[in-house]
């Protein structure tokens, strides 16, 4: 299985895009300090799935980026993401594969599974 090469070169491009523009917009968006939670504040936030997640335009990255992992997958099953995942660092660094990495974490398939 997998994909050609050039179709993993234009995926890993469209993800460094996605990268880039995730990087701007973390970098435009004031650091709030941190912040102690209570477990029982905790606990009352209802969990959502990844759709209801995408409040904005950076958790909407993550998602695009989570989406495309999950088509490499279905179409081209772990051979196809390890390489366009090669490809993709290859070109934007560690901190780069660092952030993908997380963004696919769970992405599964019939002969694919991400786990960071």
């Amino acid at each position: 299985m997998g994909i050609e090469p050039d179709q993993a070169q234009a995926i890993a491009d469209r993800l460094s895009k996605l990268f880039h523009r995730a990087m701007t917009l973390r970098a435009a968006k004031p650091e709030a300090p941190p912040r102690v939670f209570d477990a029982s504040e905790l606990l009352r936030i209802p969990i959502r799935s990844r759709l209801e997640r995408v409040d904005d335009a950076a958790s909407g990255i993550d998602y695009a980026a989570w989406l495309i992992g999950e088509t490499v997958a279905i179409v081209g099953g772990d051979t196809a993401l390890h390489d366009v995942f090669s490809i993709f660092e290859r070109a934007n660094g560690t901190r780069a594969s660092s952030w993908l990495d997380h963004r696919w974490n769970g992405v599964t398939a019939p002969n694919a599974n991400w786990v960071s």
